[in-house]
């Protein structure tokens, strides 16, 4: 398929034009390349785009964590650039997509960024996909074709036109934002034209994701409080120090198919787990390595997103994530803000000694009185109702905590008294 421009990318669309639906799209690499791409966003980013685009971006808790980072004071940061860190996020994969048709995900950078391999997209360039409305991304056999029309229900040929779509960055971005909240972004975006603000931007309520058979015997180790309400059963805030903030703000590194490998299917209202699903199922031809597949697969943080303090990394190198496979690989941390200073003290993002309030819906703040009543008065709970209680965030809790803010709006609750819940059940199972 020929492209019209160099920022745009020609399809050929299949739609049955009495449902006004698009059936399925015939697309080259340039496309299905962009679609893979999404893979390696980091979440930050997705929330950073959804703002510019005025889209209220329903992904749980993350976006009020982004944003409260973004309006806290610069002083609480070591320098300038520990902040731009955590706001103007680096991808993984950025060699990888140099070349690539289309970019929403790009930075203006003098750091050249080389890992080895042959950049410019993850399929061969000859190939030839099927994406359906739903972003299953499949080889261009007449059976997954037909199987696709029969299922709209076949009406006759006369149902059934070709159109051509010319498809910019705007609308890449717009597909993104719209897959992952609807089944149907490709019939929204480029038939219907609808805008984003006709979306209800939901993506599921939180589920337990399973602790079981996980050990917790590894070496995170970070002492929060928590201040719950006893009666309803809910963390009104926590108190954390830098440690733990260090933690919540570097699930804004993690990129989008992390969540996605991690998380089921069940948990996402839109269709963006089948761009990852059709990573895993295509055969191995059609991708330009090995190399090119793994990245989608298990895609990476930016080199040198790192740092070792007191406690041990939050962060990892482009090797590892903190959080993959639920296991805190050992990894050579670079810490880029230290300005090869040897003293440890000084290696981290936020100043230290410091303390910090963190809602539920994990929006951070410095600590304060005043603020903390504010809370407990703006959730009806009385003093005499709060309790305290000193928990320990180890490796289960953190990756529970992170997969709790991408899906609910109540990310504390929903991990740490889930689990008092089940301790206080197994307690009293063994007085009986």
């Amino acid at each position: 398929m020929a492209n019209t421009s160099s920022n745009t990318i020609s399809l050929k669309a299949l739609v049955n034009n009495v449902m006004n639906k698009i059936i399925y799209i015939e697309a080259d690499n340039d496309f299905v390349d962009v679609l893979f791409s999404f893979l390696t966003i980091p979440v930050g980013t997705i929330i950073m785009l959804s703002n510019r685009h005025s889209f209220p971006l329903g992904i749980g808790c993350l976006k009020k964590l982004y944003e409260s980072v973004e309006s806290s004071d610069s002083q609480l940061f070591q320098s300038e650039e520990c902040r731009a860190m955590f706001l103007c996020l680096r991808n993984g994969a950025e060699s990888l997509l140099k070349n690539l048709k289309l970019k929403i995900d790009s930075h203006e950078t003098n750091v050249s960024v080389s890992d080895g391999q042959d950049g410019g997209s993850f399929v061969k360039g000859l190939a030839t996909f099927i994406v359906s409305d739903d972003l299953k991304v499949l080889p261009p056999l007449t059976t997954a074709s037909y199987s696709l029309i029969t299922k709209l229900g076949f009406n006759g040929w006369n149902t059934i036109e070709e159109l051509t779509f010319n498809v910019g960055t705007e609308q890449v971005l717009n597909l993104l934002l719209c897959s992952l909240v609807s089944k149907t972004p490709l019939t929204d975006i480029l038939l219907k034209h609808k805008p984003l603000s006709d979306f209800r931007p939901e993506i599921g309520k939180y589920m337990e994701h399973g602790n079981a058979g996980r050990t917790v015997n590894d070496d995170l180790n970070i002492c929060i409080n928590l201040v719950v309400s006893k009666s309803k059963n809910i963390v009104c805030y926590a108190e954390a120090g830098e440690d733990f903030v260090t933690l919540l703000s570097s699930f804004l590194h993690f990129p989008l198919g992390f969540i996605l490998k991690e998380l089921p299917s069940s948990f996402y209202k839109g269709c963006v787990n089948h761009v990852y699903k059709s990573a895993q199922d295509l055969d191995d031809w059609y991708f330009k390595s090995n190399y090119h597949r793994e990245t989608l697969m298990n895609p990476k943080l930016f080199p040198e997103f790192g740092y070792e303090q007191k406690r041990p990394c939050t962060l990892a190198t482009d090797r590892t994530h903190v959080l993959a496979n639920r296991l805190w690989n050992s990894v050579k941390i670079t810490d880029s803000k230290s300005h090869n200073n040897d003293d440890r003290r000084t290696c981290g993002f936020l100043e230290e000694p410091a303390m910090f309030l963190i809602t539920d819906s994990l929006i951070v703040s410095p600590i304060s009185p005043i603020l903390s009543m504010s809370k407990l008065c703006e959730l009806c709970v009385p003093i005499t109702d709060i309790e305290v209680k000193v928990t320990k965030v180890r490796r289960d809790e953190a990756l529970s905590l992170f997969m709790a803010s991408f899906v609910c709006q109540s990310a504390l609750t929903s991990v740490f008294m889930r689990n008092s819940t089940i301790d206080k059940s197994a307690s009293q199972a063994s007085r009986r």
